[in-house]
């Protein structure tokens, strides 16, 4: 049976991996289910002080696999999964190695930040394939982006870079592809390592600041 999302935990740290790289790691069924009972896991467990979400290959991810969708299959996608990473106390950091598409950019947004490798492009593909994102692109890009910009990355659909991403201050910063899961792990460990009563004030504060707008 195929291992739709690698898991493993190390000093502090729970990484997380998609393994759909043949399918551009886009969310069917099993991949949803795997991916939110991991946070869950992830996010109870008191030695883990961060996440780390990547993707196996060339993709992040492309979103929802509408090839494996059918009548029934279509109700394992009722929960939100930018609401699983949105509800973990744990800071969730996206380390986006390629493709980051449609479903796959909403992932993202909901991590606590984002560090991509220079070979990302990020697109919101939704209103050219005829769909309205329900994961929470709509409040997260524009917070993270400014409205005008997130008008014109929604409507037209229009593909960037990992450079332009952090001009824009929808990623952090960029590393070049063979950097990135380091780079990544680096930050988490950092994170991992601090008083967890600090870290969970640090980031309800923050949390609070992001509402506030």
């Amino acid at each position: 049976m195929e291992e739709t999302l690698l898991c493993w935990n190390e000093r502090g740290v729970a990484h997380l991996s998609l393994n759909r790289p043949e399918a551009r790691n886009a969310l069917n069924p099993a991949l949803r289910r795997a991916l939110s009972e991991s946070l869950e896991e992830a996010d109870s467990d008191s030695d883990i002080g961060c996440i780390v979400l990547t993707g196996e290959g060339p993709a992040f991810c492309a979103g929802v696999d509408l090839k494996s969708l059918s009548e029934t299959e279509s109700a394992h996608f009722s929960s939100n999964p930018a609401t699983d990473i949105a509800r973990c106390s744990t800071p969730v950091i996206a380390a986006v190695n390629g493709a980051c598409i449609g479903g796959g950019l909403e992932l993202a947004l909901a991590c606590d930040f984002i560090i991509a490798a220079h070979e990302a492009v990020f697109a919101d593909t939704h209103a050219g394939l005829g769909f309205v994102a329900t994961w929470g692109l709509y409040d997260r890009l524009p917070r993270a982006v400014g409205v005008r910009q997130a008008r014109e990355l929604c409507l037209t659909g229009r593909r960037f870079d990992a450079r332009e991403a952090v001009e824009l201050g929808l990623a952090t910063r960029a590393v070049p592809l063979p950097d990135l899961r380091q780079a990544a792990t680096e930050s988490a460990q950092r994170i991992a390592a601090l008083d967890p009563l600090v870290r969970a004030e640090i980031c309800e504060r923050l949390q609070r600041a992001e509402a506030a707008g």
